[in-house]
């Protein structure tokens, strides 16, 4: 209903006559009442009101520091070029920050940028208006602060989010929620900064294509296991059979203007869906656990062992308080648990109360401070 016509500096819009398609609704409604069709009517308009108010909004000629950028279908526009970026960041007119989406609504993201004066303010990013302009989370943008009559008010919780095939949510499902009384200063991403380019790594899962589309151009959709993250187009030549109901660690190499998604590529398969081993590994990649073997020189600060096990040397003992006679000491660790590090006592005292006990182990005397393994230990922290 709605086509751009930019040539050059400017942009117009134009609509259909949909009078014609409002009888033709009209006259597929036999059986209802007059004031039913009046309700097909009125909501069609209304349809097509806010269908031109958002084409409008995303679809003009905006002014962007000292440029006029044209916006995409998503509020998403060029970023501007980095000399053009360090200087509005000298001049104050651009910030530069760290995008953190909101756990609330994935919709949402804030910036906190510290001021001269040494206080910080935070910034509302709302992505329905493109705000995020193809960031994400944890990104370091640039981002520019706008006009208070521009300012938005943050929904949160307020709106239950379902999660629809397309991921596309209107405005119209925000806007009886917010507030502008309640409006805070708002933002949003002109650019990104370099280290941005080197994000990690993501483990996501394959929506399962069928019909027309599938296998159109070898490209797969799939869903993050990090709700922050969008979902991510992915080429691969692998078939969708050997994929699906798999974990999949994939990395994004980019996120082209007026595409609704990033786009990048396979890394590799960690396990199916639901096995308990692929489950840990997968929590413990995004939380970014490292995960591999310590060095020679860390394992060379742990106690020799032999062939009876470890124990506590005398002198040791001498210095510390032995509660192992007199209380009966336990551990809630389960059977084969390999790092018992804590245990419990209960007795009866002779007055009558009950007299609870936590030992926890003495970290400090298996790892010493500033060795090898009190460093790597700390890195991985």
């Amino acid at each position: 209903l709605l086509e751009s016509n930019t040539n050059g500096t400017t942009s117009s819009i134009q609509t259909m006559d949909c009078s014609g398609f409002i009888k033709v609704l009209s006259s597929l409604c036999t059986g209802v009442s007059e004031q039913e069709k009046g309700l097909i009517t009125e909501h069609w308009h209304h349809i097509k009101q806010s269908c031109e108010e958002k084409y409008t909004r995303r679809n003009t000629i905006v002014p962007i520091g000292e440029n006029h950028i044209e916006m995409d279908n998503y509020g998403h526009f060029e970023y501007l070029p980095d000399q053009e970026l360090e200087y509005g960041v000298a001049q104050k007119k651009f910030l530069r920050s760290v995008l953190k989406v909101s756990r609330d609504n994935p919709k949402e993201a804030y910036c906190s940028v510290r001021t001269p004066d040494g206080s910080n303010v935070t910034y509302f990013l709302n992505e329905l208006n493109g705000h995020f302009n193809r960031s994400i989370h944890e990104d370091t943008v640039v981002i520019e602060p706008l006009p208070s009559e521009q300012w938005e008010e943050p929904i949160g919780r307020r709106r239950l989010v379902h999660n629809s095939a397309s991921d596309e949510t209107t405005e119209d499902t925000y806007a009886k929620f917010r507030d502008t009384n309640n409006a805070v200063p708002t933002a949003r991403v002109v650019g990104l900064h370099k280290s941005s380019h080197l994000r990690r790594k993501f483990v996501a899962t394959m929506i399962p294509i069928t019909g027309a589309l599938r296998r159109e151009d070898n490209f797969i959709l799939v869903v993050p296991m990090d709700y922050k993250i969008p979902r991510i187009r992915i080429k691969t030549r692998i078939q969708h059979e050997k994929i699906q109901n798999k974990r999949l660690l994939v990395e994004i190499d980019g996120w082209d203007v007026a595409s609704m998604s990033p786009h990048g590529h396979f890394v590799q398969i960690l396990g199916d869906v639901g096995d308990l081993n692929t489950e840990v590994s997968c929590l413990l990649r995004e939380h970014c656990i490292d995960l591999s073997p310590f060095s020679a020189n860390a394992l060379a600060c742990l106690p020799m062992v032999d062939e009876t096990g470890w124990k506590i040397d005398e002198e040791e003992i001498s210095k510390r308080r032995d509660l192992r006679k007199s209380c009966r000491i336990f551990s809630v660790d389960p059977v084969g648990c390999q790092d018992i590090d804590d245990a419990m006592h209960a007795r009866e005292l002779p007055n009558g109360d009950i007299e609870v006990g936590v030992h926890i182990a003495d970290v400090t005397h298996f790892v010493k401070h500033n060795s090898a393994l009190d460093k790597e230990a700390a890195r991985r922290a």
